[in-house]
Parts: C-alpha cells; sequence; structure tokens
C-alpha cells in the first residue's frame, strides 16, 4: 500500500483553516498572556537534520481576544532570532492533524505524538519568561511538560 501523499504547501497556506482552528481552541491558548508567539515549522518526515530548517514558519499569535494567524520566513542561520517563543517543529503528518484539529483532539494528539517523536518542541524563551508569560500553564494543559534544571 502507498503512503499517503500530504500537501503540506497547502495546509501551511491555509490561513483561514488555520484561524478555524485556533477560534474552537480558546481554551487551550487562556493561559498564555497577550503577545505571545508560537511558530509551528513543518520538517517533513525528520529525514533531514533539525539544523538545516528553513521555510515558511506557522506564528500563532495570541492577542486579548483570541489567536490569530501569520507567517513568517525561518531560516536556519537565524534559529536563535525565530522571534516566537515556543516552536514546535512536526512531522508532515502532525501537521495535517493540527490543521483540522477540535480542542480535545489537538491537546490529545500533541502529547502523543510528541511522546513517539513527530513532534520535537523548542523553548525560545527562558524559563523565567516562560513562567511569567503563561506558558508553562499552557504546556500543562496541552499534556506537555517543561523539564528545566534544576534550581
Amino acid at each position: 500500500m502507498d503512503a499517503q501523499v500530504i500537501d503540506t504547501d497547502r495546509i501551511l497556506a491555509d490561513a483561514e483553516g488555520w484561524q478555524r482552528m485556533l477560534d474552537t481552541c480558546p481554551k487551550a491558548f487562556s493561559t498564555i498572556d497577550p503577545g505571545g508567539r508560537i511558530g509551528i515549522f513543518c520538517n517533513g518526515d525528520f529525514s533531514t537534520s533539525i539544523a538545516a530548517l528553513d521555510g515558511t514558519m506557522l506564528v500563532w499569535n495570541i492577542e486579548e481576544d483570541g489567536v490569530s494567524v501569520n507567517y513568517e520566513r525561518f531560516k536556519r542561520q537565524h534559529f536563535h532570532r525565530a522571534n516566537v517563543d515556543l516552536l514546535f517543529v512536526v512531522d508532515d503528518d502532525t501537521l495535517a492533524m493540527m490543521h483540522g484539529a477540535t480542542e480535545e483532539v489537538l491537546v490529545e494528539e500533541l502529547v502523543k505524538r510528541a511522546n513517539h517523536g513527530q513532534i520535537i518542541l523548542f523553548f525560545m524563551i527562558g524559563r523565567d519568561d516562560l513562567e511569567d508569560y503563561g506558558y508553562y500553564d499552557f504546556l500543562e494543559v496541552v499534556g506537555l511538560s517543561f523539564l528545566g534544571p534544576c534550581r
């Protein structure tokens, strides 16, 4: 049986579809302070190195009245300046799942897929900022944990 081909370019470009998905997930993002930014970068099937990331990054902007969608260029040489607080690097299948997810499915699948290596989560800001901006609570809501250094 042939593997299903996922058109990630079409999925990434569907800003209206992403906005619909985010509008159905208000609880998941409610703990993050306005101004928060979460990046989503699709890295195919992870057969290439994370150091080779280069392309379009989907950005979820946390605002007073919800979450909005925009896009930014992501280049590996600027990884440390990605201008997002969290960066989810996902495979094609996970991107497709996220695009059409309800809040319940998103929460359930994020932790499952992270445990199976289909998601890599990068913390792009420091531990204190993550806590101050409400990301610890967000990570708890979506079932992911932050394993930072011991105090």
